[in-house]
């Protein structure tokens, strides 16, 4: 007998990865199991499948994503060429998290001053974890202590090629102000050029910061700039703040 198409319409439930097992009517024992389902290029939340040369007679099925049930559904399979069985409504199919997340979406193309281009854009300016740095920016150091590359304690801000360029050549300069004190102006380098791990890298000697005031409360933090140099055009990367905490050792 011919191969039969098996369609199921889930009311736009779109993006899903969906499998059906078909059993012969009133039996336990599964005749096609595991039946990948694809989704129509343009009626989006219809899927299709095709079984091989079913037997004539009446059959049932369960659709699912994982292991997860999401429906029963019977009818006929004929030896009708590329028949289709039925439409299935799922409108109130739950458990699909893992195909349904909103948040496993990918991003598109957005103008720079809507919601998703500053969705787009969250991360493209982020300052690396390596140490004294926070995910928010904020950098955390300690009073004539040293941050040298060589003890894994360099500060590094995230400059990826993709979103910068190659910045091999660039120079890069940082400064922290607050009043009555200031570290800086400082130089830094560019590590890894021309890569997604491209770096500023600011390493920091003892002698840096210990004549600097310590930070001994919140509204005592320095705000800091990084500022790189590329073909002649200077350009702030990044701004935020800066907690330097008493050396209790000096």
């Amino acid at each position: 007998m011919a191969n039969a198409v098996i369609e199921i319409n889930t009311d736009g439930l779109t993006g899903l990865s969906l499998t059906i097992d078909v059993y012969p009517e009133g039996s336990d024992a599964v005749a096609f199991t595991s039946v990948a389902l694809t989704e129509a290029t343009n009626r989006k939340g219809v899927y299709t499948g095709t079984v091989s040369n079913p037997a004539a007679g009446d059959y049932q099925a369960q659709l699912k994503s994982g292991s997860t049930v999401l429906g029963d559904f019977y009818g006929p399979l004929t030896n009708m060429t590329n028949m289709h069985l039925f439409a299935l409504r799922v409108g109130k199919v739950v458990g699909l998290t893992a195909n349904t997340d909103p948040l496993a979406n990918p991003l598109g193309n957005y103008a720079s001053n809507t919601a998703g281009g500053v969705l787009q854009n969250l991360g493209k300016a982020t300052v690396t974890v390596v140490s004294p740095v926070t995910q928010g920016g904020t950098i955390s150091i300690i009073q004539g202590d040293d941050y040298k590359a060589t003890d894994n304690r360099a500060i590094l801000f995230a400059l990826p090629a993709s979103v910068w360029g190659n910045l091999t050549n660039a120079t890069v300069a940082f400064v922290a102000l607050r009043a009555n004190s200031q570290i800086g102006p400082l130089s830094g380098t560019i590590v890894n050029g021309n890569t997604s791990g491209q770096s500023a890298q600011l390493e920091l000697a003892g002698a840096d910061t210990s004549a600097a005031k310590p930070s001994e409360n919140p509204s005592d933090a320095y705000l800091y700039a990084v500022r790189i140099t590329k073909a002649g055009d200077e350009i702030t990367t990044f701004r935020g703040r800066l907690i330097l905490a008493r050396n209790l050792f000096d």
